[in-house]
């Protein structure tokens, strides 16, 4: 399911034209400022893919794991980018160390969480040769 609300954001961003994932390449994503795959732009944030992801009672059980929290606890977070690389995306090929997910900034106040819900799908016309599928 969430594959398929990928497709449907990416291909209300680059037209009818695209059948599959698989035919998805870098020209038919949102531009992005800086040199990793971190899609910021057009919406893909807010699109159908993340909040399908985001909604996930899975997600909700790790943080109350990481947390020790009850079942249920009240919780906040930030809305997060997608990361997209497709076959035709030169992060497969350039910057390798641009590839991983990291801690950027802890606050004094306190500690901040990154996560990442990496997605492997098989077969192409699902995005099985993307470089990465991630939120």
């Amino acid at each position: 399911e969430a594959l398929r609300l990928l497709f449907q954001d990416l291909r209300r961003l680059a037209g009818d034209g695209l059948r599959h994932l698989g035919e998805v390449r870098k020209q038919h994503l949102p531009n992005k400022g800086a040199h990793n795959d971190l899609r910021m732009a057009g919406g893909l944030c807010h699109g159908e893919f993340a909040w399908f992801l985001r909604g996930r009672p899975q997600i909700a059980c790790l943080f109350e794991a990481l947390f020790d929290l009850p079942a249920g606890a009240p919780m906040t977070g930030s809305v997060d980018v997608v990361a997209l690389a497709p076959p035709s995306c030169p992060m497969a090929r350039e910057a390798v160390g641009k590839r991983w997910l990291h801690l950027d900034y802890s606050p004094p106040q306190g500690q901040i969480y990154q996560a990442s819900i990496q997605l492997f799908p098989e077969g192409e016309e699902f995005g099985g040769r993307w470089e990465r599928i991630a939120l």
